[in-house]
């Protein structure tokens, strides 16, 4: 029985071995590449974004002047004929203001000069002809920064699916002219993995207030195309 049982582990431990081997030489021949695909795309969505602060020697004064020009500011927007959920504000930020005076050989002292208080306000609109109008009014009105713009658009999700797709072709072409280089005829998909999403947005640039109020005119604002990136890696076995 022990003899038996000797010759029967010698015998799963050789097939073992072999179907190791056999799994390492096929594990050798991948072709491993990376597809990409890339789908330009109008946006249809902004959202602008402006900054209102105030300063006192009080908090209760700078928190009371920073409500003043964030109801001003939003008026003015709801005036325009922009909808009241389409104006939104992340909440009132108060912070002391010091100032550091230092004198050669004595201590820094540390003194408190007052309050600030932020605030920021978001405009979401679909009308990007307005965009520029838009601008104007928030720094006219009293917003002390604006300018940043973020572009989105409702088939995001849908053009990325079209740019995966373009992916896998990518890299499917790829594999292909690595095999035919190394003479191999024959390639099959092993693995594909999805490396992401990625989304490129427009940033326009900070809005100086001074220039805006100087300018009557609305400040030109060009829009630019959404670059919707998809990425995969895959691995390809070969004869």
């Amino acid at each position: 029985m022990k003899k038996y049982m000797k010759i029967l582990s010698i015998s799963l431990v050789l097939v073992f071995m072999f179907t190791m081997t056999g799994f390492a030489e096929k594990e050798g021949n991948i072709i491993s590449v990376q597809g990409k695909g890339s789908i330009k795309l109008k946006p249809d969505t902004a959202v602008i974004n402006f900054t209102v602060q105030t300063k006192d020697k009080t908090q209760v004064k700078a928190l009371e002047d920073n409500a003043k020009k964030m109801n001003v500011i939003m008026k003015a927007f709801k005036d325009f004929g922009i909808k009241e959920e389409d104006i939104s504000s992340d909440g009132v930020k108060i912070e002391p203001i010091h100032n550091y005076n230092y004198v050669y050989g004595q201590d820094e002292k540390e003194l408190l000069e007052g309050y600030r208080a932020s605030n920021n306000i978001s405009v979401t609109t679909k009308n990007l002809d307005k965009l520029g109008k838009i601008l104007d009014i928030g720094i006219k009105s009293g917003a002390d920064e604006g300018g940043y713009i973020g572009y989105s658009s409702t088939v995001e999700k849908e053009t990325y699916i079209k740019a995966l797709e373009l992916a896998v072709k990518d890299g499917e072409k790829k594999a292909s002219a690595i095999a035919n280089a190394m003479g191999k005829k024959s390639i099959k998909v092993k693995l594909i993995s999805e490396l992401g999403y990625y989304d490129n947005y427009k940033v326009y640039d900070n809005v100086m207030p001074e220039a805006v109020k100087a300018d009557s005119k609305a400040v030109p604002v060009d829009v630019k195309d959404l670059i919707i990136d998809a990425v995969v890696e895959m691995n390809f076995t070969f004869e």
